[in-house]
């Protein structure tokens, strides 16, 4: 089920903080007015099964600039579309009950492209990754300005994206007295040209400190980073890698580097990234590719738990994964958006614990077992009857 909504659609989310059944956003168009594709942004409902209705419940037009990039904020109350020509606009997501897309404030940016926005877990603050390479942030739902990241990303912003907040004052509570000032948001950044590094965003937003840039093995040399996500914990980091491989990879933080690897697609490359973290450890990847194809991966073993091979006719432009982690919503610059639902992971490390508990209990039992079943026979001597002495060892007759 793919359904097509008369524009490219290069923005998608999930509305409300709960899972399916409920609503999706996407948003899209063709640009100026000249073209006569409609430039709008859509309210849809989802089935229990991911089934998306075919007529949009909501909308909102944008006029004549189209939603080029969006971020819906993570308790999936808003979209905030980049919007071609420059500027970003916010759509507040009404629930089930209103049924409406409402739009709400503009900023413009000075005229300059939004290439990639993202909010901090807790929205409280909203970062837009600029064409320039500058990196604004802003106060949410005001949208005033907080901070500015000069050169962030060489050559234009690609992607962003942030853990959990953290301090750096040990036992310091997260807004009393004493919190720390220097408390922060750890923050992935990726370049146009595939260049990853490490950041962290005061909590305030007015400024941010870089913590240093990826290192790629020998193995990876040449390879580009695409896109970039956080899982359940501040050291669970995500991206794609592309090389002579098209892969995704697990980076450990502390030294920039990527600790394992998996192949994403075997055709294609990465065209849209996301990730999600739910309780203990669970994380998920997913992406989709050039082709078409949709891919979610556990987080804690990069194995695929989802493959939809021909998911939409031609690239896909955007990823998102729901609240609950049970469902990936996708777009394409087909018009077409898809949700797929996402099948529980059997190999958790729970389950590779208890199978290993068993699997020794197996084998101690079969041990005594065969213990017991030795036991059963009487180990004579056979010197007596054989002539076997170690000085001879070939019997009887050779020793005279």
């Amino acid at each position: 089920n793919a359904p097509k909504y008369g524009a490219p659609l290069f923005a998608a989310g999930f509305v409300g903080s709960g899972g399916l059944p409920g609503h999706v956003v996407v948003a899209g168009g063709g640009g100026s007015g000249s073209t006569g594709v409609l430039n709008r942004v859509l309210l849809l409902e989802a089935d229990p099964e991911g089934t998306l209705d075919p007529e949009p419940i909501a909308e909102a037009a944008t006029g004549s600039a189209a939603p080029v990039k969006g971020a819906v904020a993570p308790n999936g109350g808003a979209l905030v579309a980049a919007l071609s020509g420059g500027g970003i606009r916010s759509f507040r997501l009404a629930g089930a009950d209103a049924k409406e897309v409402a739009e709400g404030k503009e900023e413009g940016l000075g005229g300059a492209e939004a290439k990639c926005l993202a909010f901090t877990p807790g929205s409280e603050l909203l970062a837009v990754g600029l064409e320039s390479g500058d990196l604004r942030v802003f106060a949410w739902p005001s949208l005033q300005p907080r901070g500015t990241v000069e050169g962030a990303a060489e050559g234009g912003v690609s992607s962003i994206a942030f853990g959990p907040l953290f301090s750096a004052a040990a036992g310091s509570e997260e807004g009393g007295e004493g919190e720390d000032e220097h408390a922060g948001w750890p923050m992935g950044v990726v370049s146009s040209s595939g260049a990853l590094s490490f950041w962290t965003l005061r909590k305030d937003g007015e400024g941010a400190e870089e913590v240093g840039e990826a290192v790629l093995p020998r193995s990876h040399s040449g390879s580009a980073v695409k896109g970039c996500g956080w899982g359940a914990a501040a050291g669970d980091v995500f991206t794609g890698l592309h090389g002579k491989k098209t892969l995704v990879a697990a980076w450990d933080v502390a030294t920039r580097i990527p600790a394992r690897t998996a192949v994403a697609f075997a055709e294609g490359r990465i065209s849209a990234f996301a990730c999600w973290g739910g309780e203990g450890s669970k994380s998920l990847v997913a992406a989709g590719s050039s082709e078409g194809e949709v891919k979610v991966f556990d987080g804690r073993t990069l194995s695929a738990l989802l493959k939809v091979p021909k998911a939409h006719m031609i690239f896909v432009t955007e990823i998102a994964i729901a609240s609950d982690g049970r469902a990936v919503l996708s777009t394409s610059a087909d018009a077409s958006a898809r949700c797929s639902m996402v099948p529980e992971s059997r190999f958790t490390p729970e389950f590779l614990f208890a199978a290993l508990v068993v699997g020794m209990a197996v084998i101690f039992f079969l041990f005594l077992q065969l213990d017991n079943y030795m036991q059963q026979f009487e180990v004579t001597s056979l010197e007596p009857e054989l002539g076997w002495h170690p000085a001879n060892p070939f019997g009887g007759g050779l020793s005279k």
